[in-house]
């Protein structure tokens, strides 16, 4: 594939440096090269083996109690009531190790890369528009963290703990009185002699109750402009979170995404280093779109085939 012919390349220009310098060519161990390609297919076979259970699991209304998380179909098939109880994780995305699907091998995960991570949205996606969006969301939090946030040593801790629990990420993105624009923040990090701590009030927080993790977007300090914004992860009982609002989602119920105020508490390690406008144009906005995009074509090509389906069997009984 592309990324193969990319590593060839980037071989062959270090072997030209290298005779350009005197130094022998060295051809690479082509037992080795084999051995590396398998045990790169093993592993992407493996993750998307429990990408089809887990969207399986999620189709079948049957299973419901073990994946802990209601069809779209099911949740916004009562639309006229109050929204159902918010649900739990994803039980079998969770039992497959897949919320570490992005993490780097070498920390427990999958070292997915961004076109496998699609297909599995789109799969899943055709199971449940709800677990889609969920699992989208998420791998988009952990991309950022993984493509930004890896030279520290408290994020590398902070993946191979993700790994091995299997923690949910939440986002905390969008704040009343910014207009909507990401961009923008209101809410600053305050700095005392304990630590770092910020108050935000997220108008959309998408599975937060449900979430181990938050990464908030901040003003950078009290004094900066409300574009210069950092990006923030806080951990389990680090943050507390007070329900200020609800959102009554028709089609996405299952996602959960009322508004909250945020109160967090964090060391400054836990600040990821890159400028948060870096890390929205080289990544999280890239991998949402065709993340997102995904999911929708999974939706797209469930209700096309249901179409496809039910025009088949009435052609079937006028037959009869």
């Amino acid at each position: 594939g592309i990324r193969d012919r990319q590593e060839q390349c980037e071989r062959g220009s270090s072997a030209h440096s290298r005779a350009a310098q005197g130094a022998p060519l060295r051809r690479p161990d082509a037992a080795i090269c084999r051995a590396q390609r398998l045990r790169e297919i093993r592993t992407t076979h493996r993750a998307n083996a429990a990408i089809r259970r887990a969207a399986r699991a999620a189709w079948h209304p049957h299973a419901m109690a073990r994946l802990a998380l209601s069809p779209c179909a099911f949740v916004d098939g009562a639309w006229e009531t109050p929204p159902p109880p918010a649900p739990a994780p994803p039980t079998a995305l969770r039992e497959a190790r897949l919320l570490s699907a992005m993490v780097p091998t070498e920390l427990g995960g999958y070292g997915a890369h961004l076109d496998e991570l699609a297909a599995q949205c789109e799969l899943l996606g055709g199971a449940c528009a709800s677990t889609g969006m969920i699992y989208a969301m998420h791998q988009i939090q952990v991309a950022c963290l993984v493509r930004h946030g890896l030279p520290q040593p408290f994020f590398r801790d902070y993946l191979a703990q993700l790994s091995e629990q299997q923690r949910l990420i939440a986002s905390v993105t969008s704040e009343a009185g910014v207009g909507g624009s990401v961009r923008t923040s209101i809410s600053p990090i305050e700095r005392t002699a304990e630590g770092c701590a910020f108050r935000k009030d997220g108008t959309v927080v998408s599975y937060g109750a449900q979430a181990q993790d938050l990464l908030t977007t901040v003003r950078r300090a009290a004094d900066s402009a409300a574009s210069d914004q950092v990006l923030v992860l806080t951990c389990g009982e680090q943050h507390a979170m007070k329900l200020t609002g609800t959102w009554d989602s028709l089609g996405m119920r299952g996602t959960c995404s009322p508004a909250y105020e945020v109160r967090a508490a964090f060391p400054e390690a836990q600040i990821v280093p890159a400028h948060f406008a870096d890390i929205l144009s080289h990544t999280m906005l890239p991998f949402a779109h065709v993340l997102w995009g995904s999911v929708w074509l999974g939706i797209a090509n469930d209700a096309a085939n249901r179409r496809v389906r039910s025009a088949q069997r009435r052609a079937l009984r006028r037959r009869e």
